[in-house]
């Protein structure tokens, strides 16, 4: 049984108002937080769970707790002298052979939590409060995925189950860049002093394999460290060097490297494509070269484009725009 403080609470009803209250907007409806105390039986057994559509995710037992106890004690007699807070680290939190006090405990645990401390918990049913709660944006959906990938299976349905929910897999949309993502954002351009000259700007760079982005969509790059680079960003900053340049150019291919530089702010971005990197969903293709003219394409659709390279010609109605 999880240990770290007595819940203390009065009322069921109290606890699920303000799990309900904590509900994304694109789970409401569908997620419901299950409890019943069967007062007349010893020591109150009682059972919770998490469903999803009147269907159970996850189930918390007051068997579940006998089990724990016989584990524990079995052990014991093998002469292993383990505790309940190693077991529960170790292998019940894994397996998700938690009791209807663990379920308790840890909605109350929530409730006093900050939630990007929920989200980093070693106490999983905190995690999956948390990737259901409207304080967890798609940005941060995004960002966490790599690491729930390592987590147990009945953890990473519920974050499955919201990402599909807020279509957080794909590709972000412009208003997620412009309201949710940490970035030099365009309203931020202005703010900026743009280098003397071209030179000096491109002085310095950031450069990145292509495995290192995060999400790709019409209106910009998210990076898996969370920077986001917005195209019409690089595209304002490449007017200020290139006057009279190509209307919504973002920077240049080439061909030889692999490799586009982007206009990006507060210094240049070089994404570099490789036939051995990893291939990102949002940017398939047989090769570096198709994935290149994915997003290649990609910019297009935004109004974009590419000013040098033989990528230029796929652009080339947003070059006489």
């Amino acid at each position: 049984m999880i240990h770290e403080e007595k819940s203390g609470y009065k009322s069921w009803g109290n606890l699920k108002k303000q799990m309900n209250a904590l509900l994304c907007d694109s789970l409401k409806g569908k997620i419901t937080y299950f409890y019943t105390s069967y007062h007349k039986v010893h020591n109150s057994y009682g059972r919770g769970s998490i469903n999803c559509g009147g269907k159970e995710m996850a189930a918390f037992s007051w068997a579940e707790m006998y089990a724990q106890e016989l584990e524990v004690h079995q052990l014991h007699l093998e002469g292993k002298r383990v505790s309940y807070e190693e077991m529960e680290k170790g292998k019940w939190m894994q397996e998700c052979k938690l009791c209807n006090l663990d379920f308790i405990q840890s909605i109350t645990i929530f409730l006093k939590t900050d939630i990007a401390a929920a989200l980093r918990s070693d106490n999983y049913l905190l995690r999956v409060f948390a990737y259901m709660d409207k304080r967890v944006g798609k940005r941060t959906l995004v960002k966490i995925k790599d690491e729930v990938e390592t987590l147990p299976e009945w953890v990473r349905r519920f974050y499955r189950l919201r990402c599909e929910a807020e279509g957080a897999e794909e590709r972000m949309t412009e208003e997620d860049y412009r309201t949710n993502v940490l970035r030099f954002g365009a309203a931020s351009v202005d703010k900026i002093s743009f280098a003397e000259n071209a030179e000096e700007y491109f002085s310095d760079y950031d450069a990145f394999l292509e495995g290192e982005i995060s999400a790709v969509s019409a209106s910009g790059v998210v990076l898996r460290d969370g920077r986001e680079i917005s195209f019409a960003d690089c595209a304002r900053t490449f007017a200020h060097y290139h006057r009279g340049g190509a209307k919504g150019c973002v920077g240049a291919w080439d061909e030889a490297d692999m490799s586009f530089m982007l206009y990006a702010l507060p210094k240049p971005v070089m994404i570099k494509f490789a036939d051995d990197a990893r291939r990102m969903a949002a940017l398939a293709g047989d090769s570096a070269r198709e994935r290149a003219r994915a997003l290649a394409r990609m910019l297009a659709q935004g109004g974009f484009c590419l000013c040098d390279g033989d990528l230029e010609a796929e652009n080339e109605g947003r070059h006489k725009a």
